[in-house]
């Protein structure tokens, strides 16, 4: 019988087999957004782009003045400058990936994790022979949680926000993570792709308080602006690990386009301004309040972040169109479905009746 490991990632890979086409990913459920504050924004990487000398190859890695700035959007948002900074134009999965691969190659064999992971940090786990231990049966937000960390210096993996429901972890879990890590000395990787996109514009990323010689956290532009049509995320990490993960990278994705080199030079400027981003986030806040006040979809939980929320949705939509608990590892909440508040084919909720 096959392990619930190997079942989540056969559902995502029938999933992307049955979104095939012109519309893949545009279900309710799915991972295309629109963002429709975009166009100022576009048009500034495309004035970037034409200046950008496309003869030569693109490393995003090497760009010093990108990581600066980086440097600086952290120390303004979360009052500290990272220790290093990691630029991939692979995007989030190329991180995932080269993360791995870095284990691999230093001889990991077993890590732990807080569920749920994103389905390619599984795939990426599994492909390079590294066993994942979850530490709880239960995710953070649920109100039975426990968790047993291991008392040794290993590797422990958590996505803070949980992206589908839409919650950060709680911020006791993270304070225990942040003292166990202390004491044992061990790796936290935090798969931090949503961060910074609170719904109360004032909340502080917690994990930017974990230790930062052995701390190391995905952040993702492109789903901050809701863009996708680029390719552009970057990793925090300990200064004397920049080294050995540039070399992986290298070896593994090699060059990029010039027009992610563009993207990501406009892109920091505009999360470190934050009014694209926090228009999209009341964007979807304003959305999921007007759906629970009209009846259309309703939950136990309220969520706080993103724009992905976890709810049991009141129209009938074709079995298709969602995505149910069992594709994040969680199969407690029969009858939800994650709801995609910027999806193309939002609309339509609008229009169904209860």
């Amino acid at each position: 019988m096959p392990d619930p490991i190997s079942q989540l990632l056969s559902r995502h890979e029938d999933l992307e087999i049955l979104a095939d086409g012109e519309d893949a990913g545009s279900l309710m459920s799915g991972w295309q957004c629109e963002n429709p504050y975009s166009g100022p924004f576009l048009e500034e990487v495309r004035q970037r782009e034409a200046v950008i000398d496309r003869s030569k190859y693109s490393y995003l890695e090497d760009d010093r003045e990108l990581r600066d700035k980086i440097s600086e959007f952290h120390l303004c948002l979360d009052g500290s400058s990272p220790e290093g900074v990691f630029c991939a134009a692979g995007g989030a999965v190329s991180l995932l990936f080269t993360f791995c691969a870095c284990l691999h190659n230093r001889g990991v064999r077993e890590v732990y994790y807080l569920p749920p992971l994103y389905f390619t940090f599984h795939y990426a786990l599994k492909l390079f022979g590294i066993r994942a231990r979850a530490v709880s049966g239960l995710q953070a937000f649920e109100p039975a949680f426990t968790f047993n960390l291991p008392d040794k210096k290993t590797v422990l993996l958590l996505t803070d926000p949980v992206w589908y429901i839409g919650l950060p972890i709680p911020g006791p879990v993270l304070e225990s993570v942040k003292e166990w890590q202390q004491r044992t000395g061990s790796a936290v990787f935090v798969d931090g792709s949503f961060q910074y996109m609170h719904w109360d514009l004032t909340t502080k990323e917690q994990t930017a308080e974990f230790e930062p010689l052995s701390t190391f956290r995905l952040i993702s532009p492109t789903k901050l602006l809701g863009i996708h049509g680029y390719r552009f995320a970057y990793l925090l990490l300990p200064a004397a690990e920049t080294t050995c993960f540039s070399t992986t990278y290298a070896n593994i994705y090699g060059s990029t386009a010039s027009a992610n080199c563009a993207f990501a030079d406009v892109a920091v400027g505009a999360l470190k301004e934050r009014a694209l981003t926090d228009r999209l986030v009341c964007l979807a806040s304003d959305r999921h309040q007007r759906l629970r006040d009209a009846g259309k979809i309703e939950s136990v939980f309220q969520p706080k972040c993103g724009y992905f929320t976890f709810e049991r949705i009141n129209v009938y939509l074709p079995p298709e169109h969602l995505m149910s608990g069992e594709y994040f590892d969680q199969p407690r909440y029969y009858g939800y479905s994650r709801l995609n508040l910027l999806s193309p084919s939002f609309a339509l909720l609008d229009v169904l009746e209860c």
